[in-house]
């Protein structure tokens, strides 16, 4: 049943877009295999081991760009099998799945995505990070979502915007859930010295035979200055099945663009008898881009999942569960990208709240931050360092380092190689989540 329902949710939609954006259009198919073979140290509290795990990943690209259409098809395989190690041989799916359609140019437009991806499933539990272990909370995530948005302007001085979204979500192990959203916009001109700005979404979830309802309202006025300064004021409220979260929230700032490199949006406000903000500040060098943000959103852990699956930027999601309770999301970001001519730096950090009540029940604290730098030692090879760490405070507290060096070396056209020095430790305040692992590995890529 789990693989008629791969089949109807990705390939039916897929090829069906492939002929869609066949025709008139510009199109690219790439495949590629790669061997990679790992000797491994593994350290947890019930094994202390060594062996080596080989991985074998075929991969197929798509893309096509037609005159009103896109489609981009990103999908691998990774079998790996294991010696001398506890973990049992597996074959794990990856796919990224993106489309695009303009009905109308500038004004209709629908898009279809799809994701697989390995997941945790449980905030209290391993945080698999590397790829080659796999620990009872990991399991296979599914996504696909469909969306069609309309905008236009419905007078000289006013314009609309309107749209509809269904998505679904699988755990291999879980309950299906799926969801449908509407949003509906009015805004003025935002060149004049006076503007503003109403919107109003509905988000329905379901989740076995529970659903959750969030209804968000959202006002906006903005008086502008002059082309540097101008002052905002907000003001939204949402109605769901928790009234923590159902107060008014209002909040009065100031914007600043001295140019088109610095923006600066801060604001300052109430939630109910609570202290809200709103930050968005960018600014951009010759060589580096500094960026600060901080947002507060209701929402639920299922959407956080989804939001993060789409990202495709590590193994496993930071959100772990399906949860469609509404919960009150306070999110900060820092982060820092230098680009020199032979050396990329990215420095991020994040630290994420998320709330039910004022009483701290089922609160969830994650911090993450992250350094990433790369240097190319030739126009052949490049050299990679890369340093993590992931903490959650749930029920539990675990906290996992990733560490890894790599060197990466271009042989010809087709074909690169490269070799890793990777760490990886689990800490938790319970003994049995606790894990080490050291690994060397070397990887030979292809494409045709």
């Amino acid at each position: 049943m789990r693989l008629f329902n791969l089949l109807a949710l990705l390939v039916i939609p897929a090829l069906t877009l492939i002929g869609l954006t066949s025709a008139h259009s510009k199109s690219q198919l790439t495949s590629t295999v790669s061997l990679k073979e790992s000797f491994v140290n593994n350290k947890t509290a019930t094994v202390d081991e060594a062996g080596r795990a080989t991985t074998l990943s075929p991969s197929i690209n798509y893309q096509a760009t037609g005159a009103k259409n896109s489609l981009s098809i990103d999908y691998s395989l990774d079998a790996i099998y294991y010696d001398g190690l506890s973990q049992q041989d597996r074959v794990d799916h990856s796919l990224q799945l993106q489309s695009a359609f303009d009905h109308i140019t500038n004004r209709w437009v629908s898009s279809i995505t799809s994701s697989i991806k390995q997941a945790n499933v449980d905030s209290d539990d391993t945080q698999s990070v590397n790829p080659i272990f796999q620990s009872d909370n990991s399991q296979e995530l599914i996504t696909f979502g469909i969306g069609s948005d309309l905008k236009g302007a419905l007078t000289s001085q006013i314009d609309y915007q309107s749209g509809i979204n269904l998505d679904y979500v699988d755990f291999e192990n879980s309950e299906d859930s799926h969801s449908v959203g509407v949003n509906l916009g009015l805004s003025s001109d935002t060149q004049n010295k006076f503007s503003w700005g109403t919107s109003f979404t509905s988000n329905n979830t379901a989740l076995s035979d529970t659903d959750s309802q969030i209804d968000t309202l959202l006002v906006n006025f903005n008086y502008r200055f002059n082309r540097q300064y101008a002052l905002f004021l907000s003001a939204d409220k949402s109605k769901t099945d928790n009234d923590f979260l159902n107060d008014v929230n209002t909040n009065f700032g100031l914007v600043w663009t001295p140019d088109r490199n610095t923006s600066l949006k801060l604001g300052i406000g109430k939630r109910g008898n609570s202290t809200s903000y709103i930050l968005a500040s960018s600014l951009k060098t010759r060589q580096v881009t500094y960026q600060v943000d901080y947002d507060e959103t209701i929402t639920t852990s299922r959407a956080l999942l989804i939001n993060d699956a789409s990202k495709q930027q590590s193994p496993t999601a930071l959100n772990q569960t399906l949860s469609i309770a509404p919960v009150l999301v306070k999110k900060g970001t820092i982060g820092m990208t230098v680009n020199g001519k032979k050396t990329n730096v990215t420095f991020s950090y994040s630290q994420q709240t998320t709330m039910q009540d004022n009483n701290n029940i089922g609160r969830e604290i994650r911090e993450s931050l992250s350094l990433n730098a790369s240097r190319s030692l030739s126009d052949t090879s490049s050299a990679q360092l890369t340093l993590s760490r992931q903490e959650t405070k749930t029920v539990q507290q675990n906290a996992v380092d990733d560490v890894s060096l790599s060197y990466n070396k271009q042989l010809s056209k087709s074909m690169d190689a490269s070799g890793v020095l990777r760490s990886t430790e689990q800490k938790s305040n319970d003994v049995a989540n606790q894990s080490r692992q050291e690994e060397i590995s070397f990887k030979l890529h292809i494409s045709f």
